[in-house]
This record gives structure tokens, sequence and C-alpha cells, in this order.
């Protein structure tokens, strides 16, 4: 500072003591107003802490509530289910009609081959016969003209 400005040191002293009280009273000022401001969002924050955790506490609520609900329908279809014991006793059943269903086709095959077998056996004893008959009504045939020809040249 300039020493031409300020006539001695008292006048200096003085200004520098107001200037300095006047920044004092801004600062506390600008302190309080601080105060203040971090007493209202401590609040603010009070406040939006105690809304979220009733909400986080409500929503935890109804969450329990679906869950017991969930865990009430998953008992009760549990509950409908068929059960492991009734599934391999169906399915053992089910086993043996197949095996007895198979046995009963096989013997089927085997009848209707047999049966195949003796049509056929008939078929050719038919053949047989009608070869016989006809061997038969031949054999006649000749015995016939043969004794026709001897009675004819007997005269």
């Amino acid at each position: 500072m300039n020493k031409e400005i300020y006539k001695n040191d008292t006048d200096f002293t003085f200004l520098q003591h107001k200037y300095l009280d006047e920044r004092f009273i801004f600062l506390e000022k600008m302190l309080s107003s601080t105060v203040l401001s971090q007493e209202k969002i401590a609040t603010f924050s009070k406040e939006a802490a105690e809304k979220v955790l009733q909400k986080a506490e409500s929503l935890a609520a109804h969450n329990q509530v679906i869950s017991n609900e969930f865990r009430g329908q998953l008992k009760d279809q549990a509950s409908t289910f068929i059960t492991r014991l009734e599934v391999i006793s169906r399915l053992e059943n089910i086993d043996n009609k197949i095996v007895q269903t198979i046995n009963e086709v096989n013997k089927l095959r085997e009848y209707r081959v047999a049966s195949m077998a003796t049509v056929e056996t008939k078929h050719i004893e038919k053949t047989n016969n009608e070869w016989m008959m006809g061997t038969v009504i031949a054999l006649l045939s000749l015995l016939i003209a043969v004794v026709a020809i001897f009675f004819s040249l007997k005269k």
C-alpha cells in the first residue's frame, strides 16, 4: 500500500480494522447461511431417506406377500402332481402291456404261418387228388376202349 494515501498509521489501522470487521461479518453471514443450507440439506436428506426406507419396507412386504402366494401355488401344484412311484408303476404296467401285445402279435403270426401251411398242404392234396382222379378216369376210358375194341374184334 502506498503511504501517500494514508496520512498516518492510525488511519491505516482503522481502515484495516473496518475492512476486517466487514469481512468478518460477511464471512459470518456466509457461514450462517452455509450452516443453514447444510441443515436444510440434512433435513431434506433425512426426509428423503425416511421416504425411501418406507417405500423399501412397503416393497419388501409386497414382495413377501407375492413370494408366499407363489410358494402356496407351487405347494398346491406339487400336491396335485403324480408321484414318482405312481409314474414308475404306470410305466411298468405299460411295459407289461407292450410285452403282452408283442407276444400276442407273434402268436398270431405263427398261427397265420401255420394256417397258410395248412392251406398250402390242402391245396397240394387237392391238386394230387385231382391228378389222381384224372388218371383214374383216363385209365377207365382206356379200359373201356380196350374192352370195346376187344368186343368189336370178337364179332
